[in-house]
């Protein structure tokens, strides 16, 4: 099920370094905007367009009914 997590330490610029085990180092590099709400999917995934959305504006209310809707999108097996 789709989550909604408040991330601290959210930031604009990362930079993503492969490992050897196939997977990636996430190391933020600049532009600290504080905490957010931040959207998973069901499996972990970041969702970036409605997150793209919740870092250009504090919306606390707007996060918790795009969580509804993707929890809908996920129930009714919807793309």
């Amino acid at each position: 099920m789709t989550q909604l997590i408040q991330s601290s330490d959210v930031y604009k610029k990362i930079e993503l370094t492969p490992r050897d085990d196939s997977t990636y180092h996430c190391q933020p590099t600049k532009g600290n905007i504080g905490s957010l709400p931040t959207l998973f999917s069901h499996d972990g995934t970041f969702l970036q367009e409605p997150n793209s959305y919740l870092l250009a504006k504090d919306l606390n209310p707007c996060s918790r009914v795009l969580l509804k809707y993707y929890q809908f999108l996920e129930d009714e097996q919807l793309d």
